[in-house]
């Protein structure tokens, strides 16, 4: 797991959260030559995919995974309750944290929707804060939950994010910022008994690189993908991943292969954590 501490964790470089606009869209415009690519991937056995959205974002920030996710034969469901975080929603850190209630028990009642529906467990693809949504909704629910996959999540310390300044701008919370913090750090590192396959950069403008990672173990992956930030909703070589962690057996899920070509493209490891 990731170690709080101030000395530790710093925000991303700054160079790397000027470009990130700039890069989202170039990362975004390489769908279209990729798209034959991306469309041929093989898929699985049709289970229920749910896509949370960022923080900040709605359901349209993540509309192109979705397509993606329906194409490869999946059931792409998006989680319907509109924006993730929305500075009206909550005025200090104990509204923050409700709002955060609310959504795993909102959610939660999704998920047992479509498991009676379809009789599949859900796999959840979370993008930053919709990653640590999908994290706790495993914790949760694990017998509705096959697998997370998340995208620049922030696991760690919401310091060495871009984010923290925003959202302590718009969060009158009287507690010092270490206990806000060790309320965040509670559902950051929930425990799991499902797959969880994380997806990270190095060079992510918003999420700095010590706190986008977990310690590996027998369910737990660290897959590095060039990208910015808000491009991974577009980024191909993200999806490409995505598209081969939803395609794993539901009772024989291994790591991501990284031999041959995926060596060069996806061989990047997380030096902090040894």
């Amino acid at each position: 797991m990731n170690e709080s501490g101030p000395s530790q964790h710093q925000p991303p470089r700054a160079l790397y959260a000027v470009l990130e606009f700039g890069r989202a869209v170039q990362e975004i415009t390489t769908l279209l030559p990729a798209n034959r690519w991306l469309s041929g991937l093989p898929g699985g056995d049709g289970q229920p995919v749910m896509t949370l959205p960022g923080f900040g974002g709605a359901d349209g920030s993540t509309a192109l995974l979705r397509r993606y996710i329906g194409k490869w034969g999946y059931e792409a469901h998006p989680w319907t309750i509109g924006r993730n975080l929305d500075p009206a929603s909550a005025r200090d850190m104990g509204g923050v944290l409700e709002f955060m209630g609310d959504v795993v028990r909102l959610v939660g009642e999704k998920l047992h929707a479509i498991r009676k529906k379809s009789g599949k467990r859900v796999s959840l693809v979370g993008w930053s804060l919709g990653g640590l949504y999908s994290r706790q909704l495993a914790a949760t629910y694990p017998d509705l939950v096959r697998q997370v996959i998340t995208l620049g999540t922030p696991f760690g310390d919401p310091r060495s994010t871009i984010v923290w300044p925003i959202m302590r701008r718009f969060i009158d919370s009287p507690e010092p910022p270490e206990a806000d913090m060790a309320r965040w750090m509670e559902m950051a590192r929930a425990p799991l008994e499902v797959p969880l396959s994380i997806i990270w950069s190095k060079t992510d403008g918003f999420v700095h690189p010590r706190i986008a990672c977990e310690r590996e173990g027998p369910l737990t992956e660290n897959i590095h993908v060039c990208s910015s930030h808000a491009g991974f909703g577009g980024n191909p070589l993200a999806f490409y991943v995505v598209a081969d962690r939803l395609a794993q057996p539901e009772h024989d899920w291994k790591p991501f292969d990284r031999s041959g070509w995926r060596r060069l493209v996806y061989g990047a490891m997380p030096e902090h954590l040894g």
